[in-house]
């Protein structure tokens, strides 16, 4: 309903009207409760100004004060007197805290669950506006893909609840190792990927050996008080000007398997 809305059920041919002015509510109505006159005199605001009007002999107005009259066939049978204290103020700070929900659930759309790092949903949107953006200023990307060693005899000798500690435990190693700008978020099961924007392969090859060193500093506490040690393969890949984002991720992966072929915690291209 609109601030200024005033509305009288018809009980005769069941209709609601909006009366021509509170003016003509009042003197069908006759007298004006106590209550609204009460309003009126301490400069409380009505939602229809004639009516303020005939209640205080002034035309001033504003919106926090809805007065509407009852009535059923003309009748009046009461009036309801509704107090927005603040309203377009409160309002306002409802519409900031919806856009501010709605921030919050779009991040949390892309934030996996799990370990608090980007999803794969993010990765890849963000590989398609990097790779755009290395090819148009003519700069470099690399990408790791980061993958835990021997993860599923984690799981089954230790249980799922373990494994889980071991992949949040990694997150955490690998986020506080990077530098501002760089993306880093979860691939899927076990498998981690980095975007290094503006990075060509010599210093990404630097990038991927000071996380796989963080990940084998930190190790995993089992359920009953054991640290586990934890490594990670890395595989490192350079985006070239005919990359998409599937060719890019395939080679960062087949440089993974590389790099677990070769024995595991290492970094190969």
């Amino acid at each position: 309903m609109e601030a200024r809305s005033t509305v009288a059920a018809d009980g005769d041919v069941q209709l609601v009207e909006r009366p021509s002015s509170w003016r003509d509510v009042v003197r069908k109505g006759g007298a004006v409760d106590e209550d609204v006159q009460a309003a009126a005199r301490v400069g409380d605001r009505l939602a229809d100004p004639t009516l303020y009007a005939a209640l205080s002999g002034s035309s001033q107005w504003a919106p926090w004060v809805i007065f509407l009259c009852l009535a059923v066939a003309g009748v009046v049978l009461g009036r309801l007197l509704i107090r927005l204290q603040h309203g377009r103020r409160e309002l306002a700070v409802t519409n900031a805290d919806l856009a501010e929900a709605n921030k919050d659930l779009a991040l949390l759309a892309r934030i996996d669950k799990l370990t608090g790092v980007y999803n794969r949903r993010h990765i890849e949107e963000q590989i398609d506006i990097l790779l755009h953006a290395a090819v148009r200023d003519r700069a470099p990307l690399s990408v790791l893909m980061l993958d835990v060693d021997h993860f599923k005899a984690v799981n089954d000798i230790e249980g799922h609840e373990v494994g889980d500690r071991a992949l949040r435990c990694m997150a955490t190693a690998i986020r506080i190792a990077l530098r501002p700008g760089d993306v880093f978020g979860r691939w899927g099961g076990e498998a981690f990927l980095v975007l290094l924007p503006g990075t060509a392969a010599e210093v990404a090859q630097l990038i991927g050996e000071r996380l796989r060193s963080h990940v084998a500093a930190t190790p995993v506490a089992s359920d009953d008080g054991r640290r586990l040690p934890m490594t990670v393969s890395v595989g490192l890949a350079v985006a070239d000007s005919h990359d998409v984002l599937g060719t890019l991720v395939a080679r960062a992966d087949a440089a993974m398997y590389r790099a677990k072929s070769a024995g595991r915690n290492r970094v190969a291209a």
